[in-house]
């Protein structure tokens, strides 16, 4: 289930509901215990740099690349 919710909020993102994404993923966020983090944390900063907020954008791009590192993650790149 999780990685059918991130993929819907990707959708929302490229859609152009940005806010969407948002409310869908931000209450999973905290709980990152799931191999599929890195992806939901970069459609969230995306997600937030589209609706005009780049400070919390930023702060979710830092977390996720960190958990890519800690992960070994090289597939799920953050742009």
């Amino acid at each position: 289930m999780p990685y059918a919710e991130c993929r819907l909020a990707e959708m929302d993102v490229l859609q152009g509901r940005p806010t969407e994404a948002i409310a869908r993923l931000q209450p999973r966020a905290p709980d990152l215990q799931w191999m599929y983090d890195v992806m939901l944390l970069s459609v969230l900063a995306e997600a937030y740099a589209d609706t005009g907020d780049p400070a919390e954008a930023e702060k979710v791009v830092d977390l996720a690349q960190s958990r890519a590192r800690l992960m070994h993650n090289r597939v799920d790149g953050l742009e």
